[in-house]
């Protein structure tokens, strides 16, 4: 304690006293002893947080995201230099970068795939270009990459719905259709980081199989609301089905009976005790998953809470810097100690 005191990782407090035995003095990690970084890259957009070593948010970016590979590494760049030159915390010493991309990363192979919405990363080695990028602005060397919706698993997991939760599955609907396992406190990722990937499920239509992410990604619920004249995008459609509205109720209906079928999927090979649903399409959970329970067999129901997210679109970003934490205090310790 008292190393870690000297290198400014840790703070003392007042003394308070105890029942028995002597005073005790109070300890905590001290925030201003460095900063972390959490990236979400999205087809449309990519943020940044950049946050103090308790998790306190010191610092939001936001921009579109670059068209390829070169613009996007010089942007995520810029991005750290504006939130760190806008802080106001005394250290700036960037401790871990985390970065949640849209997309399977292969840690083995050090390559990101299935990622058909930012075709100029697939089959690319992410993490080697952010270590390139980065090699000047981080002082030491922790960067870590990850499919963004094990991060938005990670944000409920410490900050959400699955807070008391020691194994549950995360349900990403938007653009795409996404999930992630934990099992046990712990994300299980898979051989090539492609567990949960949820939307890849083949379901049949009625006619022919479809990929779950074809029958009820936003752009899917788009085009249906368009096709009826029920509005341009999918919020549309689901806001009219909340509101009532019988055509636009059958339509969710219809996309919450292929949801079901998905969750079979998981609810019979994972046996998780609760299933969040998140994105943007998953934050009308309120009409969604009466409707996906009552599709469900009635021998798996019991099994299975399903809840919507409470953490709106911060879900991976909050996830991200809870890694970032996790990470830098550890390189923070093997440097400052050994």
């Amino acid at each position: 304690v008292e190393n870690l005191v000297q290198v400014g990782l840790v703070s003392e407090g007042k003394r308070v006293s105890s029942k028995i035995g002597r005073r005790q003095t109070l300890l905590t990690i001290n925030p201003k002893a460095a900063v972390v970084a959490g990236f979400s890259i999205r087809p449309r957009r990519i943020r940044l947080h950049l946050a103090d070593l308790q998790g306190k948010t010191l610092h939001t970016v936001q921009e579109s995201t670059a068209s390829n590979t070169a613009s996007l590494s010089e942007q995520m760049v810029a991005m750290v230099k504006t939130a760190r030159d806008q802080t106001k915390t005394t250290s700036k010493r960037l401790a871990a970068i985390t970065i949640g991309v849209t997309g399977a990363w292969d840690a083995q192979k050090a390559q990101l795939h299935a990622s058909p919405n930012l075709p100029f990363l697939e089959g690319r080695n992410l993490l080697e270009l952010a270590y390139q990028s980065f090699s000047q602005a981080l002082d030491l060397g922790t960067i870590e990459v990850d499919n963004e919706v094990n991060y938005a698993a990670l944000g409920e997991q410490t900050h959400g719905t699955a807070q008391n939760h020691d194994s549950f599955f995360y349900l990403n609907l938007g653009s795409g259709i996404g999930g992630a396992a934990v099992v046990n406190r712990q994300l299980h990722r898979g051989e090539q980081g492609f567990a949960g990937e949820l939307g890849y499920l083949p379901i049949w239509n009625g006619q022919r199989y479809q990929s779950l992410e074809e029958l009820t990604s936003r752009n899917t619920l788009a085009a249906q609301a368009s096709l009826h004249k029920l509005g341009t995008d999918a919020m549309d459609l689901l806001e009219a089905a909340r509101q009532g509205n019988p055509l636009a109720l059958d339509l969710t209906k219809q996309t919450a009976q292929y949801l079901a079928l998905g969750l079979c999927s998981i609810i019979t090979t994972l046996n998780p005790n609760l299933i969040v649903v998140g994105g943007s399409i998953g934050r009308y959970s309120d009409i969604l998953i009466p409707l996906i329970t009552e599709f469900l067999p009635e021998s798996l129901r019991p099994h299975c809470q399903l809840l919507g997210t409470t953490l709106k679109g911060d879900a991976a970003l909050l996830g991200a810097i809870a890694k970032a934490l996790e990470l830098a205090r550890s390189s923070l310790i093997t440097a400052d100690l050994l």
